[in-house]
């Protein structure tokens, strides 16, 4: 009887991580795919001969950000939102950079446990959107523009 369950509960286990698993992969392979056309449209407009990081950014619109460097090695931000067709590009010399946007989220919020940050678009300027979890486990969003380094937002309790 014992041995009928335990075989039960193996065969249960079996089933729930090949779900999450093809659940996981199903849902990155469009991450993958936005990644990959990113990557070749910065290649090819902004001249970038590598890529560092990938951001996805969602507000309104969704946001894809590369970041790397072109020819004249110069570091560059190049954005592509798929729900315009818009593509911006800058130089991220003029902007805040993503080390610097997790220390200003951790200045502004030091009672919250800041977790990743994303570069994207909101009214045509760049903005950081750090994500933190609140002393009470709350999720929540802390929005810094780029340009500069100034804190416009925070929204909380999500």
């Amino acid at each position: 009887m014992t041995r009928k369950i335990i075989n039960i509960i193996i065969a249960i286990l079996f089933i729930y991580i090949l779900g999450t698993s093809a659940l996981y992969f199903t849902t990155q392979k469009d991450v993958a795919h936005w990644e990959a056309e990113t990557t070749k449209m910065a290649k090819n407009e902004a001249n970038l001969k590598n890529v560092r990081r990938f951001y996805v950014f969602t507000t309104d619109k969704t946001y894809y950000t590369v970041e790397g460097n072109n020819k004249n090695n110069e570091k560059i931000y190049f954005t592509y939102s798929p729900d315009t067709k818009k593509k911006t590009q800058t130089k991220a010399d003029k902007l805040v950079n993503h080390e610097n946007a997790l220390s200003l989220a951790r200045h502004n919020l030091p009672d919250a446990t800041v977790k990743e940050a994303n570069i994207g678009l909101e009214d045509g300027e760049y903005v950081w959107e750090v994500s933190f979890r609140d002393k009470n486990g709350a999720l929540g969003y802390h929005y810094i523009d780029a340009s500069d380094a100034q804190w416009y937002e925070t929204i909380n309790n999500l």
